[in-house]
Order: C-alpha cells, then sequence, then structure tokens
C-alpha cells in the first residue's frame, strides 16, 4: 500500500510538473556549463579556458550534472524528440519528489497507528504538495531546489523516527552519522542550507530529558564530525581551487547580515496558499499538540527543521525570479507536519467524527481550489527567464554578430549567463558578478564607480547587452556612463526607447570593428535577425533551441 501510495502521489506532481513543458530558468544554465566543463576536463570553470571562479552555488547537483554527462544521459541530445538537457534535471527532480514521499512514508509508519492510514496520509499528503505551485514550479525548473527538499526532509525524518518511542535511537551513534552526512549535502547543495546544522542538537536539547544532558555530547559530536569533516573538506578545497572562503556567488550577491525584521517576511509564506489555508493548519497542528500528547516529541522534530527553512527563507535577500524560490523545503515538512496532525486527530476516539468530517471538506475544498487556481502550468505563457531563450537572444546571436564582423577573439558582458554559456564562442563577462571574482567584489562593496572603472577602462568588452534592473552598473546618473557612449555604438534597440539605459539593447566596441562599414553590417544583421527573435513569442514561449546547445552555433533564422 506503501509503495501504491507513493507512486499515486508521484504521478500528481509529474502531471502538474508536466505543464511547464521544456522550460527550463536560465539560472540552471550556469550549472549546466559547469558540469559540462568538469565532464570535459576543463576543471570547475563556466567556459573552456576561463579562470577557475565558483559561479555556482549547489555542488552537489553540479556532481550529478557532471555524472549524467559522463554517462551520456546529459547534455549530449534527445530521448524521444526531448532535448536531454531538459529532461535529465527534470528526471532528476522527479526522482528526488519519489525520495520525498518516500520519507513522507517513512514518517507516517512512525506515528500513525497502521500501515493502511500511513498508506493514507502519504497519498493525501503527495497530492497536497502537488498542489502547491511554488514546489513544483522549482521542482521541475533545472534547479537543484528538489535535491534540497529531499535533504531537508530525509533529516527531519530521520529525527521523527528516532524519537517515536524512545529517545535512545536519537541518542545513538548511527543516526547522529547519518544525521550529519544529510545536513553536509544539504549545504553543499544551497548555502543556507548551513542552518540545518542546528537541527539535530536542538531536537536533542529539546526531547532529551535533562537527566541526560551528559548522554547527549558523545552522539552530538558523532553528528558534528561528519557534518563539520564534509562541508570542511569542501571550504578547504574551495579555497584552494578558488581563493575564496565563501561561493563566489554569495559574495556577488552581498548577503545582508540578518536582522529581527528580516522575521516579517514569514507572511510571504504564509499567505501564498491563501491566509484561511495556513490559519486552518496552524490551528490543526495546535490541536494536536493540546489533545495527543504522544505526538509531541515527534512533532517537535519536524518543527525544528521547519523552523529553520522559515527562517532562512526569511534572512536571505529576497529572490527577483520570484514564486518564493528559496522557500521550497518548506512546503513538504508545512504538508507533512498538517497532514500527520489532522491524521492523529480524525484516529482519536471522540474526535473521529466531527474532525474526520471537517478534515474532509477542508481537504475537498483546497483540492478544488488547487484543480480551479493558477497553477505552474500557466506560468509558461510568461516564463522566468528560459533557458532556451537566453541561448538563442544572447549566446548564438553575439555569435553571429561576431561573425558579421569579422571578430575572432571577443569577448561579451551581460547578466544572462546560463544559456549564454552553453552556446558562446565570446569570452563571458558577467555584470551580475556571479562568475566573474572582480565584479563580485566592487559589487559586494557597492563600488560602482570602481566597477564602471574596471568595466571601461580594464574589461573593455567587445559586446555588451543592456536591459532593466542591471543597466545601472554601467550608469552614471540618470544616464549612461559617458564612456559607453563614447566607446561603443548601438547596434539594434531592442527596446521602444532607443539608447534608454532602462532599455534592452546591443552594443559593440567601436575600436573592435575593423572596418566603419562593419557597423552598417551588424545593424542591416540585426533588422533581420531580431524580428526573428520576436517570433519566437509566437513559437513557444520557453524557446526554439536544438537538441544540444553547443559553443559557436550561429543564430539559426527562421
Amino acid at each position: 500500500m506503501g509503495i501504491a501510495a507513493i507512486i499515486w502521489s508521484a504521478l500528481v506532481v509529474a502531471v502538474q510538473g508536466a505543464r511547464l513543458g521544456r522550460w527550463i530558468v536560465d539560472d540552471a544554465g550556469i550549472s549546466f556549463a559547469y558540469a559540462r566543463n568538469i565532464a570535459e576536463g576543463h576543471g570547475p570553470v563556466v567556459q573552456a579556458g576561463a579562470p577557475p571562479v565558483e559561479g555556482y552555488s549547489d555542488p552537489t547537483w553540479v556532481g550529478l550534472l557532471a555524472v549524467g554527462r559522463l554517462l551520456g544521459l546529459f547534455d549530449h541530445g534527445a530521448w524521444f524528440g526531448v532535448p536531454d538537457y531538459v529532461l535529465y534535471p527534470k528526471a532528476l527532480g522527479l526522482l528526488c519528489v519519489i525520495g520525498i514521499l518516500g520519507c513522507f512514508y517513512a514518517a507516517c509508519l512512525a506515528v500513525l497507528p497502521s500501515r493502511a492510514v500511513a498508506a493514507g496520509v502519504t497519498a493525501v499528503a503527495g497530492t497536497a504538495l502537488a498542489f502547491v505551485p511554488t514546489f513544483v514550479l522549482w521542482t521541475f525548473s533545472g534547479l537543484e531546489n528538489s535535491l534540497y527538499a529531499l535533504l531537508v526532509t530525509a533529516v527531519a525524518v530521520l529525527l521523527v523516527r528516532s524519537v517515536a518511542d524512545s529517545t535512545d535511537r536519537l541518542l545513538s551513534r548511527r543516526t547522529a552519522v547519518i544525521a550529519g552526512v544529510l545536513v553536509a549535502l544539504a549545504a553543499l547543495t544551497r548555502p543556507d542550507g548551513l542552518i540545518y546544522f542546528a537541527a539535530y542538537p536542538a531536537v536533542v536539547l529539546l526531547v532529551v530529558d535533562r537527566r541526560r544532558v551528559r548522554d547527549a555530547l558523545r552522539p552530538v559530536g558523532f553528528f558534528a564530525a561528519p557534518a563539520f569533516g564534509l562541508y570542511g573538506l569542501y571550504v578547504l578545497w574551495r579555497r584552494f581551487e578558488f581563493g575564496r572562503w565563501l561561493p563566489n556567488t554569495a559574495v556577488a550577491k552581498a548577503q545582508a547580515s540578518p536582522s529581527a525584521s528580516d522575521l516579517n517576511r514569514i507572511s510571504d509564506v504564509l499567505q501564498y496558499p491563501g491566509l484561511v489555508i495556513s490559519l486552518v493548519a496552524i490551528g490543526v497542528v495546535v490541536a494536536a499538540v493540546v489533545a495527543v500528547p504522544a505526538l509531541r516529541r515527534p512533532l517537535t522534530a519536524l518543527l525544528v527543521p521547519l523552523a529553520l527553512a522559515l527562517v532562512a527563507y526569511c534572512v536571505l535577500n529576497p529572490d527577483w525570479m520570484g514564486q518564493l524560490r528559496f522557500s521550497t523545503p518548506v512546503w513538504p515538512l508545512a504538508v507533512l507536519v498538517t497532514v500527520i496532525c489532522a491524521a492523529r486527530l480524525v484516529v482519536k476516539p471522540g474526535l473521529r467524527r466531527r474532525i474526520g468530517l471537517l478534515g474532509s471538506l477542508a481537504g475537498a475544498v483546497y483540492l478544488a481550489q488547487g484543480i480551479t487556481g493558477p497553477m505552474p502550468g500557466d506560468s509558461v505563457s510568461q516564463p522566468v527567464v528560459p533557458l532556451c531563450v537566453v541561448a538563442d537572444e544572447n549566446g548564438e546571436l553575439f555569435n553571429s554578430f561576431a561573425d558579421v564582423a569579422g571578430i575572432e577573439n571577443g569577448s561579451l558582458l551581460l547578466p544572462d549567463l546560463g544559456g549564454t554559456a552553453l552556446t558562446s564562442r565570446l569570452r563571458l563577462r558577467d555584470t551580475a558578478g556571479l562568475v566573474d571574482a572582480k565584479v563580485a567584489d566592487y559589487l559586494h562593496a557597492k563600488d560602482m564607480n570602481g566597477l564602471r572603472d574596471y568595466i571601461f577602462d580594464v574589461m573593455q568588452p567587445t559586446f555588451i547587452q543592456t536591459h532593466g534592473d542591471w543597466s545601472p552598473t554601467l550608469m552614471a546618473g540618470s544616464g549612461f556612463d559617458p564612456r559607453m557612449l563614447r566607446d561603443y555604438a548601438q547596434i539594434y534597440p531592442r527596446s521602444p526607447i532607443p539608447a534608454s539605459p532602462w532599455g534592452s539593447s546591443d552594443w559593440v566596441r567601436k575600436s573592435a570593428l575593423k572596418d566603419p562599414s562593419d557597423l552598417a553590417k551588424l545593424r542591416a544583421f540585426a533588422d533581420t535577425a531580431l524580428p526573428a527573435q520576436a517570433r519566437f513569442e509566437q513559437r513557444t514561449p520557453d524557446g526554439d533551441c536544438s537538441d544540444r546547445l553547443e559553443v559557436g552555433e550561429p543564430l539559426a533564422l527562421h
């Protein structure tokens, strides 16, 4: 029955994920590029021959992608007509979902009265999770969210099973070591995973009898050894390989120090499913804590990781991609807590009929809202920065610009890197600083004058793409830096306002052109090519790429 519940729930999640089509978010392409270069023997670089910079923040995910490429499962071609750079990461996401559902069933077995009830609750929890759009969206985005959610859920369920009967299992060496390995892997999947180093010690402190505090010191040591050991080894390697103690991405994003006011962002999570549903879920948990004393220790083991997941979401800088991207671990934990509490209330004598009726009604309303309300598939009409579109409009287009102008060894400065890194033959320079340590340092110090001096006087990129929120990097006051207008010629304004700093435009360095007529050739090509780009939205909103994204591909005109 448990396997049937897991399969059913996985199918529901898979159907929801399939509504996203071939969409992969562009940021995932950065990890794809690193995985490709590692597998090809170029090392941890975004492009072959580039200096080593840790432009990814998900080493475990990059490792899985690199293994897939070595095995011929990723970045080689198509499966059943679908590019494997789409299908492989989505398949990994689905496998992680199956792992999460397996964790659900293991937790339910530990705290519910029978296998049949555990299987039923697992099916309900898995189905409910499928109707959380942000979870489905980021699980199948090509990013590491699914693996991260699996590792955090596994930590929570390990702790639940360890305290379900007594605390002896929690204090065993085996539990402590496994917990340490899992949190180390979580920290190597996302930088904010470091917060889960507190999960095991906090649960031990909260559930172990005060008279056994000394007994708890040794298992906490067993936990710390693999947790800090595995993560520490990677940090030492990072320092040796990249010259930094922190990921370059963290430096570039200039994460602010946490403050108490950050906790106000918990309202984002509460309001996402609807305030009524959130309040009902909280009420169910509180009622279970009061009515079912035996549930208190297992519930503590679940609520500690859930609280840490909420804190991590609150203290991270808000994500420009939207859809609560950094909240992914919250949803499986929140769903599991709620359905376990509801199930224990339903099976409690005297409350069964009333709670069962109320729970059934609430579940029906929730699922009806999910079926009829906005779902991930609706996001495909306006997807978040699709990888394939970036590969077309940045990587392949600028390859063609370089070909037209006869530029063999040029460089390209722009903010969108994923699809560009997989296709561009130009040396990439990064407005956001993710794969450029020098730019990251300027952004971290908020030294925009120094950054502009570095870009225009030292870097001197051959091509520049400007658009939107990244334009201030090149601005002095309300307009472009004078060096921009002095040294660069606009090839094509993609926005309706010519030469607007906030608009999207493609530029070429005047001194890189071998002949004055080359600028006219570039503009003529753009007049032909960019209307074709506009048709991308009419063909498919997530782009129209070939089965494999290869470095040096020119733009295919349609």
